[in-house]
């Protein structure tokens, strides 16, 4: 029995989480939401930090959103990624 395989379109938007350190996320928004939104025209990935209220009780991390391409997405998280390290070396 063939089977057809669906390819995934790379262009299709997509969701993308990333959990960050909560003292991190101001490396990442940047003053005045200057870095995050840089980041977003590079990047082409809406990035959207999830509020306190969304923070899970207990936890110092913070829920970060990416939609867009695969490409954008993990674009914008490599980046996000290397400010979230440079909090944990420093912070």
């Amino acid at each position: 029995a063939d089977k057809e395989v669906q390819q995934l379109d790379p262009n299709a938007h997509r969701t993308m989480n990333l959990v960050v350190p909560a003292g991190a996320s101001g490396l990442i928004i940047g003053r005045g939401g200057d870095t995050v939104r840089a980041l977003a025209s590079k990047s082409g990935s809406h990035i959207q930090l999830a509020g306190r209220e969304r923070q899970i009780q207990g936890l110092s991390e913070r829920l970060l959103c990416l939609t867009g391409s695969l490409a954008s997405n993990v674009a914008a998280s490599r980046y996000i990624q290397k400010q979230a390290s440079k909090h944990t070396m420093t912070g």
